[in-house]
């Protein structure tokens, strides 16, 4: 799970690479509301720690609790760290 997000976080090394911004806008039932997200170079540049930092954490995780040594929870710690 953490490698997928790691991989999903690489859309952030586009924006910064690149430039490109992105918007996702949908309704919402505020009055005169709507829900919108917006994707940019700044807000990649903070997406990419967060993502570089997780699979840090992962990593180094696997040996701070190794699954042999922790076998009846190691694996859901991976689990839902990676959730």
């Amino acid at each position: 799970m953490t490698v997928a997000a790691a991989c999903a976080g690489l859309g952030a090394v586009g924006a910064l690479a690149f430039g490109w911004s992105s918007e996702m806008g949908w309704s919402w039932p505020v009055p005169g509301g709507r829900l919108a997200l917006r994707v940019d170079a700044i807000a990649a540049m903070f997406v990419l720690q967060i993502a570089v930092l997780a699979a840090l954490g992962s990593w180094y995780g696997l040996e701070y609790w190794p699954q042999r040594a922790h076998p009846e929870n190691g694996r859901k710690l991976r689990a839902f760290y990676g959730a």
